[in-house]
């Protein structure tokens, strides 16, 4: 069986599998955000009832597991127990195999891509951080992304993403793919507007590729935008860029 947690929640077992309901999806995502894990009763009513949990809430928490016990695992006999979402004495856990989660393999490729990197293999680096890449639909945890309690693994989730997304681009450097680079580095600081790597990545790109105006004029719009947002200046290696293109030594 294959889980989907980046993006919309699915589960495929041959042919996808039906998890009805907003709050049962919920707890599905909110099991798989920490595999092989006890997740607590009380955290798990934290997901499905952000606000204000009902008096039931408990009681139908155990009526949702059931559904999904149901749903996971059609062909298991009555009153035979689950092998694979079991009841703890402190809440539920979702066994889970390293293969069958998109999350965990996206976070084995993208922890394997920076030591590649770092250790001189850039094709390496480039395709572990792009096959990682590949394994995201969308946003993480997309069913959970107005749940409060969901933030913390979303945030990390997220950060591991932009973490993989910057090995790639620098492996790309390395392989001398610096046109290609452009168009995917514009859009990155257009959307993480105070990530200075970014800025610097296409000033460089930029430059390699004859633009040296254009590198210079990215620049002066991340001095502009972090003056605005956080009113400091240019860190030290957007500092260095700029002088190192206007002194023509960007090969």
């Amino acid at each position: 069986m294959q889980f989907e947690i980046l993006g919309p929640l699915r589960v495929i077992d041959a042919v996808p599998v039906r998890i009805d309901g907003q709050r049962r999806r919920i707890l599905l995502v909110a099991l798989l955000a920490h595999p092989n894990g006890v997740v607590a009763t009380q955290a798990l009513v934290d997901w499905l009832w952000p606000r204000r949990p009902p008096r039931s809430a408990q009681a139908t928490l155990h009526a949702y597991v059931s559904t999904l016990r149901r749903a996971l695992e059609p062909h298991r006999a009555p009153r035979c127990p689950s092998t694979c979402l079991l009841t703890q004495p402190t809440g539920y856990l979702l066994r889970v195999e390293d293969d069958e989660l998109d999350a965990l393999r996206f976070e084995r490729l993208a922890t394997d891509a920076k030591p590649a990197l770092d250790a001189g293999d850039a094709e390496r680096a480039y395709q572990l951080a792009t096959e990682a890449l590949a394994l995201w639909r969308g946003a993480a945890l997309a069913d959970a992304a107005h749940v409060d309690a969901a933030r913390g693994a979303i945030t990390r989730l997220e950060e591991l993403r932009l973490t993989a997304t910057t090995v790639r681009i620098e492996a790309s450097f390395a392989l001398r793919r610096h046109l290609e680079l452009v168009p995917e580095l514009t859009g990155l600081v257009a959307r993480y507007p105070l990530h200075e790597r970014f800025y610097v990545l296409l000033m460089l790109a930029l430059s390699r590729c004859g633009r040296r105006a254009d590198a210079l004029a990215v620049y002066r719009r991340a001095r502009a935008v972090l003056a605005r947002e956080l009113h400091v200046g240019p860190g030290r290696a957007l500092q260095l860029t700029e002088a190192a293109i206007l002194a023509g030594e960007i090969e």
